[in-house]
């Protein structure tokens, strides 16, 4: 009874070979085309219910001999007029077997709508296809199939040979993007409601101008070229791609875009439609993403992973001067006045260093109260360590942050390249421990990097791999530390102690390596952004 009933109005309201043909039309092919490309799909199919038959109006991807084993999943669609989902046609229940077409690969995925009028009778069907099985095909992605499977069915009812405005403009809507057309002259024949908010010309004000209003000046005659070699062989070498470029809007501001183009053979020869999202705030999010993996969110300057980058960059041309600075007195500050009033007299410092030297300086905050400077080109000593002291005199100047007078001085070391290192990471190893030993001398010394620190550096680096296998080894151990009452000799609780069984050593105290042990947890936590 339900086949009888879905035949009887199949029978109702068919659409006459005399009226539609026997063969593609362009409006038509652009379907299945824009189908493709909206999708994803190499295979895209339109048939219509003709007097008779099922007759194939439109195929995208494959030829027209080739499809009558697909028709079957097409005949499921009008029989049932629901929409059927085939993810993958191996393991689908309802799928007798996986379809093939001749001399292709079978089809493993597929999707198809019925077209129905508005009095809900079957005018055709609307299918896509792939050779490769998809894990979804969820339900927003299927109303987007019956939307375009509407525009389909408007062409149809209305016998139009173009593109019809109306459902074209709705179904632009619900895919949110801005859809333009130009004929082979490169005029613009169609522009959707969205193509008005993006570039600001309304259809009347674009439509019938050339499709260069949408592109800046300085890549125009590339456009008009490649237009003619379009026309010329009626291929695109960019059709069914997505790309990514620079427009214009009406009041001159560029902008960047994501374009899908397709195109197809018209009345008088080649048309080109495109799909534009405007992707100024995906832009923006990436810029604000890299700044980020770049630069100290609290100072504005580069961080440890941008200094390198940038290090390695200046190396690879030649002479380099990096500066390795520790701040001398901070920790009094923060531990008297607060960490929000160091994080102010952080940025002070950052402002001040930025200012003392040339533009062509790159200032970075390595973490805490590290900062580093790198000097492009000349790596002489005497120059260096000139800087370093002009540096050095200019924070005798106190801070006045916050109602307070903070004076701090700077710990510097000096590494150069090549003379010290010629790798990136190596050089800022060995200035990195320059101020250390500048420190061990006083507050606000500079000391350049020298082989007795790089012996440090040896011993250090093995200090560092013992560290690491400490705990696969089971080397550490804990002791508890009474704690009693003088008063009255009562047991109150107990310390722990960490001790490091050293296995050539002896049992090391947390004295003797507690330091490595930061600043080893410090490197790693800003290598990896935390």
């Amino acid at each position: 009874m339900v086949a009888e009933s879905i035949e009887e109005r199949r029978l109702a309201a068919p659409a006459s070979k005399e009226k539609f043909g026997a063969g593609s039309e362009p409006a038509y092919d652009a379907i299945t085309k824009f189908a493709s490309n909206v999708f994803d799909v190499p295979i895209s199919i339109l048939s219509l219910v003709l007097e008779d038959e099922h007759g194939f109006k439109s195929g995208h991807g494959l030829d027209m001999y080739n499809v009558e084993r697909a028709r079957a999943l097409c005949a499921h669609v009008l029989g049932t007029l629901e929409p059927l989902i085939v993810l993958d046609a191996r393991f689908d229940q309802h799928v007798p077997g996986a379809p093939a077409f001749d001399g292709e690969e079978e089809l493993r995925f597929f999707a198809g709508v019925p077209l129905l009028n508005s009095s809900g009778h079957p005018l055709g069907v609307l299918c896509i296809g792939d050779t490769r099985p998809r894990e979804s095909f969820d339900a927003n992605t299927c109303e987007k199939l019956k939307d375009l499977a509407a525009l389909a069915t408007a062409l149809v009812e209305e016998s139009r040979t173009s593109l019809p405005d109306r459902a074209i403009s709705s179904f632009a809507k619900v895919m949110g993007l801005a859809l333009i057309t130009s004929n082979a002259a490169g005029k613009i024949t169609y522009w959707n409601p969205a193509a008005e908010d993006i570039f600001g010309y309304s259809a009347s004000e674009a439509i019938g101008k050339p499709i260069e209003i949408i592109i800046p000046a300085r890549f125009r005659d590339h456009h008009v070229a490649g237009m003619k070699r379009v026309s010329t062989t009626g291929v695109s070498n960019l059709s069914g791609k997505t790309i990514e470029l620079v427009a214009v809007r009406k009041n001159g501001s560029e902008f960047p875009v994501e374009m899908r183009l397709a195109s197809w053979l018209g009345p008088d020869g080649i048309e080109i439609g495109a799909q534009i999202h405007d992707i100024t705030d995906r832009r923006e999010r990436e810029l604000r993403l890299e700044h980020l993996a770049h630069h100290d969110a609290l100072t504005g300057l580069a961080n440890r992973n941008g200094f390198s980058k940038k290090l390695e960059a200046v190396i690879a041309r030649g002479h380099a001067t990096v500066f390795a600075i520790d701040l001398d007195r901070f920790k009094e500050v923060n531990d008297t006045f607060g960490h929000a009033v160091g994080d102010t007299l952080l940025q002070g410092v950052a402002v001040r260093l930025v200012g003392l030297l040339e533009p062509s300086a790159i200032v970075a905050r390595l973490g805490g109260d590290e900062f580093a400077i790198l000097l492009p080109g000349n790596g002489a000593q005497s120059s260096a360590t000139a800087t370093a002291q002009r540096l050095n005199d200019a924070f005798k100047e106190p801070f006045v942050l916050s109602g307070h007078r903070m004076q701090i001085g700077l710990s510097i070391g000096i590494g150069l390249a090549p003379l010290h290192a010629e790798d990136a990471e190596e050089l800022l190893l060995r200035a990195d421990l320059a101020p250390l030993e500048a420190k061990k001398t006083g507050q606000d010394n500079i000391r350049v990097f020298d082989p007795p620190i790089a012996n440090q550096l040896t011993a250090r680096r093995a200090f560092k791999d013992e560290l690491r296998l400490a705990t696969e080894r089971g080397e550490w151990e804990l002791t508890y530390q009474p704690q009693v009452r003088l008063s009255d000799q009562e047991l109150i609780g107990v310390e722990a102690l960490l001790r490091w069984k050293h296995p050539e050593r002896g049992l090391l105290f947390p004295a003797d390596f507690l330091n490595t042990l930061e600043t080893h947890l410090v490197a790693h936590e800003a290598a990896s952004g935390s």
